[in-house]
């Protein structure tokens, strides 16, 4: 998920014509390697640097950072509010503007599934709350 964050900030926001105006058959550089078409610099993605990653990544960290310092379980509260902190002081405005659009309900659901996934009722409320 955190590699396909990073390599998304080329073509998040664009349509499918656009991706191949832009990009052609690719690939878009990425890493440490000088092949490819490096990604545009638009007015979104000027604001990032090369090999950045999104705010689905940050999301995901903060949910890890969560469910360590809750020995394994994953509290709704506290994820909104290291998630409330963190958007404070560390999310940047090029992604604090990008969250306020997004529910990235999507983004935590696979994550939060594994936890307890033998027990239904335990991946329903991680995935619903």
């Amino acid at each position: 998920a955190i590699l396909g964050d990073s390599i998304g900030i080329a073509t998040e926001g664009l349509s499918k014509d656009d991706i191949k105006k832009i990009y052609g058959k690719g690939p878009v550089r990425f890493g440490m390697d000088e092949d490819g078409i490096p990604f545009i610099r638009d007015e979104y993605r000027s604001n990032f640097e090369e090999n950045d990653f999104g705010d689905d990544t940050e999301q995901i960290l903060l949910i890890i950072d969560s469910v360590l310092e809750n020995n394994g379980h994953f509290h709704s509260k506290d994820y909104t509010s290291r998630l409330l902190g963190y958007n404070s002081v560390s999310i940047d405005s090029r992604k604090r503007a990008h969250l306020k659009s997004m529910c990235s309900a999507l983004v935590r659901a696979p994550l939060l599934g594994t936890l307890k996934f033998w027990d239904g009722t335990s991946v329903i409320e991680n995935t619903t709350n």
